[in-house]
């Protein structure tokens, strides 16, 4: 990897079940950007470590958990959306030394249940999202004997989700700062914030130079929830549309921005890619 790459992480999915449309816009987004950048080095993690695969697995292993029940679909629409293949693919399961050993870089606080970051001693907290919050977050939760958890000189148990993706970033980038990071505008705070304050600390400087928050997608006006089963996944909305239908409605908004996915978007970004298609043609 020498200077002139461009140096791109996406905070990827976790595979405690299918990806959404919102999920699909961040992917797609970055999709575009990795497009019009030849000589990036692009990083886009599996969380396949967190509470909810575990809980999904009955306590046993989450890792391969993911692996037989939830990657095979993620692929496949990875595959739908018309997705480059990124540089690099790691899954957190495969980076727990490297977790363990940034952690022992950290301030940290035991508490009974794990390591804690000790945020007072991150002079710059919350600049990235301008909160004034400093409740300290768990680094690597303990886990008894009768729970997964992984052997580590840092005591038995697993990664806290933050910690994850700045390991990864830390080790694949060898310590040096990225050039544009991002992932949905909901992991602002406290994911990438906390990303930054274990970078800060762990190496002296900045994560990332830029980043880049994509706005939230709604269904017909609504937040997407489980509860009210308006949850659109990519699997379901591949039945009816295509792939430049569903890349042109994720792409015609702002990617900051927030917008409300629904039939008129579809059919209106049906029209649009009818329209390209025809001026090609006559060209």
């Amino acid at each position: 990897m020498n200077a002139q790459t461009r140096k791109i992480y996406l905070c990827g999915p976790t595979l405690h079940s299918q990806i959404h449309i919102g999920n699909a816009r961040s992917l797609v987004v970055f999709d575009e950007i990795v497009r019009k950048s030849p000589s990036a080095f692009y990083v886009r993690n599996i969380t396949d470590v967190d509470d909810k695969i575990l809980a999904k697995s009955g306590g046993t292993d989450p890792a391969q958990w993911v692996r037989e029940n939830t990657l095979d679909q993620y692929r496949k629409d990875c595959a739908f959306l018309g997705l480059l293949p990124p540089t690099q693919e790691p899954f957190a399961s495969d980076f727990i030394p490297e977790m363990v050993d940034l952690i022992q870089r950290l301030p940290t606080i035991e508490r009974k249940d794990g390591l804690y970051f000790d945020t007072s001693k991150d002079a710059g907290y919350g600049s990235l999202s301008n909160r004034t919050s400093r409740e300290p977050f768990c680094v690597w939760k303990y886990a008894p004997d009768d729970q997964w958890g992984w052997e580590t000189e840092i005591g038995r148990g697993r990664p806290g989700w933050h910690t994850e993706c700045a390991a990864m970033i830390r080790s694949i980038f060898n310590g040096q700062m990225i050039d544009l990071h991002g992932g949905g505008s909901d992991l602002k705070f406290p994911h990438h914030e906390n990303e930054v304050a274990q970078c800060r600390c762990a190496q002296g400087h900045a994560l990332a130079r830029e980043w880049l928050h994509v706005g939230t997608v709604h269904m017909d006006g609504e937040k997407m929830s489980k509860s009210i089963g308006n949850v659109l996944t990519v699997e379901a909305i591949s039945q009816d549309f295509d792939t430049e239908t569903v890349r042109e409605a994720l792409l015609m908004t702002k990617p900051t921005k927030p917008f409300s996915m629904s039939l008129a978007r579809l059919q209106e970004a049906e029209k649009r890619v009818s329209r390209r298609e025809n001026q090609v043609a006559a060209a």
